[in-house]
């Protein structure tokens, strides 16, 4: 049922309270319709923020009041035309007159709610804001509870965000279904993925990869997954929800006469299932009872995630655009003519033959990674509604990377390219979402502009003064050089280059990830001097946890870095047959690592064991708690079942406390153990399988700290230390 105006306003009041309880009382949050010479082809949502007299009750902005009684809580009053407008509208208040801040990675929030000098109003020019790529759910949130998720619901809200992909519990939407087609619900049990796993099902590429979800883990999910949808409808952002897009479990043709199924082949060397033809009378039943299930779990969701043929996939004797007509039918007969069908441009999806064979006005196009491919140039997916993506991180990694000047500029001149066709919105499309933060804020801010968002200085300057509450000349420094350095370029997309520290043990690694870049491209001097400018900023922020947040991630950033010069150097010494230099270097860099733990060890969001506990913690028994939390660790290191050294072992590696001390300095000890041996004797050093290395780490992974422990201050300080007196080596 939807929700009265007051409901919705009672919403986003809410979301405010839970996040800025200090400010809640201050700030009239009123939902009010637009004025009919104030609606645009976008509707007409939007914002206003207005100073209130206290004594009246009214705005200082030449408008009627429209509360009855005319009584006034606070000093601020917000005016939306939706939920997520109020809640929006708030956040923009909090970034551009409180000088606040609200982040996956730290708020800062005012004791007290300044009143506006002048009246703002704020309106969108895109009707889709959309958030989450099918990796985040294995990158960062496959074991949270309501307790994180309902954070990370209000702070999408407050970024603008109207729609947003769900997948936790739907895998019990594969169980429903499949065993009206002659499997046991314990046969399709096994054939789903392990929860960190189950996005890349979702999306074609692999199927069967346990620990498999027991019944209560999958009811737990179920659930959590109704709330999740629940509270999404309650702030007014439209769930998505993944829809059929033929995926079926082994055997399935053999189950179901005259069903046509095509083999998939391999994603790496990883079999894929089978795709069920979508033009036929079988896809349509198995869709119906797909979407009967999906419906009585979690309620009609018109906007459904459905990718043909995904990275990679193959048609084989069907042609696609009767297959692209089938999906189409299937989600008439389930949602009405309202349906929306929400498809990726990645990887040469969605084809020129499926864009061409349906409706593309009920198309939402997400253009993944337009930093690197604009992919719309072509032809604006031939007219239908599509969303500017921004990728901007791989595998939930650390390194800091992106162009935010660039994102000023380019985002909203898109609006006026005359080739754009019918772009209709934003889309945050990092794999994980837990980091990247100077980029999501941008987005954020984008969200309610049409024009230019301003000169990059002055956005990140002020940026930095929002996120630690203060205006600090040496912080403004350190940003400046972040901005010439990190934050330059998109030269290294998809991500910025990870730490060799990470890397598999060898002395020509230049990534850890198969899918980074081999090389930095941002000079490694001005990120220490960003480093050196942040930290002399201490005295008047060291009790700000933003502040100390980014200091660690610089210092971070700085010893990453430092691996890239210190191992070319081993490898030279080893080449040099020289024994005593190539151990001394070795030990350089292992103290680096060393050091890198000690540093990230000081906030919890580098953890590793939190990571871990997120996992164990949803299991009833001590089998199934060690089932999940080998689960997760997999994921952040062999990633699957198999070797894949090419293909996404280390994808997902991470610079925390505890992966380091505990996985990678012992593999880099083990590997420089065996070449000193070696040099020293004359032999062929012994080989090491990392693969099996990896997979018995993470079968057991050792429990380590789930507390931050030392003084980031200090820590950093002892980074700081090297660069100035010299030593490097």
């Amino acid at each position: 049922m939807a929700l009265t105006a007051d409901g919705r306003a009672a919403a986003a009041r809410r979301a405010v309270a839970r996040l800025a309880p200090s400010l809640a009382d201050a700030v009239e949050l009123r939902l009010e319709e637009p004025r009919p010479q104030e609606r645009g082809a976008d509707g007409g949502e939007g914002f206003s923020i207005a100073p209130l007299d206290g004594r009246t009750g009214s705005r200082t902005d030449g408008r009627a009041d429209s509360r009855a009684d005319g009584r006034a809580d606070g000093r601020v009053l917000i005016t939306g035309t939706t939920t997520v407008a109020l809640v929006s509208g708030f956040h923009w208040y909090l970034r551009h007159v409180a000088d606040g801040h609200l982040s996956r990675t730290g708020d800062t929030v005012p004791a007290e709610a300044p009143r506006p000098d002048a009246v703002t109003v704020k309106s969108t020019p895109y009707t889709d804001r959309y958030i989450y790529n099918f990796t985040v759910n294995g990158y960062t949130s496959p074991y949270w509870t309501f307790a994180e998720w309902e954070r990370e619901l209000d702070l999408i809200a407050a970024h603008g965000i109207n729609r947003a992909l769900v997948t936790t519990g739907l895998e019990q939407v594969w169980v429903d279904t499949f065993s009206r087609f002659g499997y046991t619900e314990e046969e399709v049990r096994d054939w789903v993925c392990a929860p960190s796993l189950q996005p890349w099902q979702h999306m074609a590429n692999i199927g069967g990869i346990g620990p498999a979800p027991s019944p209560g883990l999958m009811e737990r999910r179920v659930e959590l997954g109704r709330r999740i949808v629940a509270r999404m409808r309650e702030l007014g952002i439209e769930p998505v929800l993944p829809g059929f897009a033929g995926t079926v479990p082994d055997g399935f043709a053999e189950r179901v006469p005259g069903a046509r199924t095509v083999p998939q082949g391999t994603w790496g060397p990883f079999t894929r299932p089978d795709w069920l033809a979508t033009d036929g009378t079988h896809y349509r039943q198995v869709a119906a009872a797909y979407y009967e299930a999906q419906q009585e779990l979690f309620g009609t969701a018109r906007y459904q995630a459905v990718d043909l043929l995904h990275e990679g996939g193959t048609p084989g004797d069907v042609d696609p655009g009767a297959a692209a007509r089938g999906v189409e039918r299937a989600l008439r007969d389930a949602f009405g003519p309202d349906y929306r069908w929400v498809v990726q441009a990645w990887g040469g999806n969605p084809r020129d033959d499926i864009l061409a064979a349906v409706d593309r006005g009920r198309l939402l196009v997400l253009d993944l990674g337009t930093e690197h491919d604009e992919r719309w140039r072509k032809d604006a997916f031939q007219g239908a509604p599509w969303a500017l993506g921004i990728l901007a991180n791989v595998g939930g990694r650390e390194g800091l990377y992106g162009a935010v000047g660039e994102l000023l500029t380019r985002v909203p001149a898109t609006l006026g390219e005359p080739g754009r066709g019918a772009l209709t919105g934003l889309a945050v499309m990092l794999e994980g979402v837990q980091n990247q933060t100077v980029i999501q804020t941008a987005l954020s801010d984008l969200v309610w502009e049409s024009g230019p968002a301003g000169d990059a200085e002055t956005w990140v300057a002020h940026y930095a003064a929002a996120r630690y509450g203060a205006d600090d000349a040496s912080a403004r420094e350190a940003w400046r050089l972040l901005l010439r350095s990190t934050y330059d370029s998109w030269t290294d997309w998809p991500s910025g280059a990870d730490s060799l520290f990470n890397a598999r043990p060898s002395l020509d690694s230049a990534k850890a990830s198969p899918f980074a870049p081999d090389r930095i491209s941002h000079d490694p001097d001005l990120v220490e001097r960003a480093l050196l400018a942040l930290l002399a900023a201490a005295p008047r922020l060291g009790r700000t946890g933003t502040y100390l947040y980014d200091l660690v991630d610089v210092a971070r950033q700085v010893l990453a870095n430092r691996a890239r010069v210190l191992l070319p150097r081993i490898k030279a010494a080893h080449e040099a047959a020289d024994a005593g230099e190539f151990d001394r270097l070795a030990h350089v860099f292992l103290d680096t690592a060393r050091l890198a733990d000690t540093v990230l060890a000081t906030r919890p969001e580098f953890l590793l064991e939190t990571w871990l506990r997120q996992a164990e913690r949803w299991g009833t028994d001590p089998r199934e708690r060690a089932a999940l939390r080998a689960d997760a660790a997999r994921l952040v290191t062999v990633w699957g079942d198999r070797p894949a050294a090419d293909w996404v072992e280390d994808y997902a590696n991470h610079d925390w406390a505890g992966l380091l001390s505990t996985y990678y300095v012992p593999r880099w000890e083990r590997y420089f153990g065996a070449l000193s041996a070696s040099l020293r004797s004359g032999a062929e050093p012994v080989p090491t399988d990392w693969f099996a290395h990896g997979a018995a780490w993470a079968r057991h992974p050792p429990r380590t700290a789930d507390r931050p422990a030392g003084d980031p201050l200090r820590a950093v300080a002892s980074v700081a230390a090297t660069l100035t007196s010299g030593d490097r080596t």
